[in-house]
Order: structure tokens, then sequence, then C-alpha cells
């Protein structure tokens, strides 16, 4: 439950940033950055979980 829990947050705020970005410079850019963003959990996440077995 706690995963979840931080999971849900962390998307509110990746989805609050990536609304920002939205309104301040336009769809192709938020895309670009929320596709850079999400690379980057991605990677992170796959080499904390390496180290957590």
């Amino acid at each position: 439950m706690k995963n979840i829990l931080l999971d849900l947050t962390a998307l509110t705020g990746f989805g609050a940033v990536l609304a920002g970005c939205y309104l301040k410079y336009g769809l192709p850019d938020s895309l670009v950055i929320g596709g850079s963003a999400m690379v980057i959990y991605s990677l992170a996440v796959a080499m904390r979980g390496k180290r957590a077995s």
C-alpha cells in the first residue's frame, strides 16, 4: 500500500509539472520533457531494483 501511495503522489506531482510546462511552452515541449523524465525515472528504478535483489 505504501508503494501505491508513493506512486500516486509522484504521478500527481509529475502531472502538475507537465501541466505547467504545457501552459507556458505548449504541447511539443511538454511531451519532450515528459518523455525524458519517464525514461530517466525508469532507468533509476531499474538500477535500484538490481541493487535491492
